[in-house]
């Protein structure tokens, strides 16, 4: 792609957005509607690498896009991520319809210190998470069906001869993952849940069709009603179905532990957040790990540390989350562009977490696969936190983030082990 082309009009188009999140009003947040609606669209149809590294490269690691401010310096994402956050309708790059989605959904939940009155219920819902649901679902991976849902995998991906194509590792990840994580996190296997199931649950998660993909259909500008997404309406309400009555959840009662929120509405929250972060999540980490670590990088298999840090690498190279959107409580200074600019109260900036993971004064040549980096764990900002640990629970850790490491983990020594053979 030719750069000098774009230089134009994404210049003009990141200084208006400056001009207009500085002077909040009626006028500018209709305006900045526009300059969303337009890139959300470019966004997906380039991709988020495309889209952001080139940003960089004119304004350096912070500028304005997508009617918010994108820091993508690493210090300041690290910042963002470590304070109270106060959360919005947001999600990645897109602005959401949150009639769409679940009414306490758990993204979109500010932290405690950030509510007026104080609010605990995203607080409770991730601490029940992290301490009641995720350990029996980590035990669960420990069965033998889990490798064997790898084994076929690795199966699929040999059709056509190995390495795979980029398209074939997608489809067959999809495949995988939707198995996988429909038995691990809510104990639902075979005889529990049929082969069509899970071909439509696929569907509503990882199609490119918006009026098939339940997240998709809640973008604004998309914002598809349910009479013109049947697919997705049948489907929703029959996974949520599935999981309101699966083994995961059969003990489950509302209490103060988990704010007291029914079976049914915390089947609803988990399956959302499931989608969006297990379903979407581990498949981007899982192509990522089949395509993009060099086949000619040596890995001793047999050792789980180099196996680790060579799977968390390349989660860092190509993160599987892009933007964590959060609402500022006061007036901000932030550097653009070389100099420090200060946006108001209610600004919604975005830490990057693919540009503050490809920062180069944290990870110099941040391209190069290099598992061996001395501060590969203790700066990963990939699972919403500032380095990476497996037992701390945190404001907002990803809950999940030892399941997905061991998917990614798993998937790669057998991947490597096929290639050897």
């Amino acid at each position: 792609m030719c750069t000098c082309f774009w230089r134009l009009p994404i210049t003009l188009s990141s200084n208006t957005q400056l001009f207009l999140l500085r002077r909040p009003n009626f006028i500018t947040r209709f305006l900045l509607t526009i300059f969303y609606t337009v890139e959300v669209l470019i966004y997906s149809l380039v991709g988020a690498k495309a889209f952001l590294t080139i940003r960089r490269d004119f304004f350096g690691p912070n500028f304005c896009a997508l009617g918010k401010v994108l820091v993508g310096d690493h210090e300041a994402a690290a910042v963002l991520l470590n304070q109270p956050q106060k959360r919005g309708d947001f999600l990645g790059r897109a602005r959401m319809v949150a009639s769409r989605l679940p009414e306490k959904m758990l993204l979109f939940l500010s932290d405690t210190e950030a509510t007026k009155p104080k609010d605990e219920t995203h607080q409770k819902l991730h601490n029940f998470l992290w301490d009641s649901f995720i350990p029996p679902a980590m035990e669960r991976t420990a069965q033998p069906v889990f490798q064997a849902y790898i084994d076929e995998l690795i199966k699929d991906l040999q059709k056509n001869g190995l390495p795979p194509s980029k398209n074939d590792t997608r489809n067959a990840v999809e495949v995988f993952i939707t198995k996988y994580m429909m038995n691990a996190l809510f104990g639902l296997g075979s005889g529990l849940v049929t082969e069509a199931q899970l071909k439509d649950i696929r569907t509503l998660f990882f199609s490119t069709n918006p009026m098939r993909n339940y997240v998709t259909a809640a973008v604004k500008p998309l914002r598809l009603s349910s009479c013109c997404s049947p697919f997705i309406t049948r489907t929703y309400e029959m996974t949520l179905d599935l999981v309101e009555n699966s083994p995961a959840l059969a003990d489950y009662e509302p209490s103060e532990a988990n704010a007291f929120v029914s079976k049914r509405e915390f089947s609803d929250i988990i399956m959302t957040v499931a989608g969006i972060a297990a379903f979407g999540g581990t498949a981007n980490q899982c192509v990522n790990i089949l395509t993009e670590i060099p086949d000619e990088y040596p890995i001793d298999v047999d050792n789980k540390v180099e196996v680790f840090k060579a799977a968390l690498e390349a989660t860092r190279r190509r993160s599987p989350v892009n933007n964590v959107n959060v609402i500022m409580q006061e007036a901000t200074e932030i550097d653009i562009n070389g100099r420090k600019v200060e946006f108001p109260v209610g600004t919604v900036v975005a830490a990057c977490i693919c540009l503050a993971s490809l920062d180069e004064k944290v990870y110099p040549n941040p391209d190069t696969f290099n598992p061996k980096r001395e501060n590969l764990v203790s700066a990963n900002l990939n699972f919403n936190m500032v380095g990476f640990n497996t037992t701390e629970n945190g404001r907002r850790n990803c809950p999940g983030r030892n399941i997905a490491m061991k998917v990614a983990c798993d998937v790669l020594v057998a991947y490597r082990n096929a290639t050897s053979a």
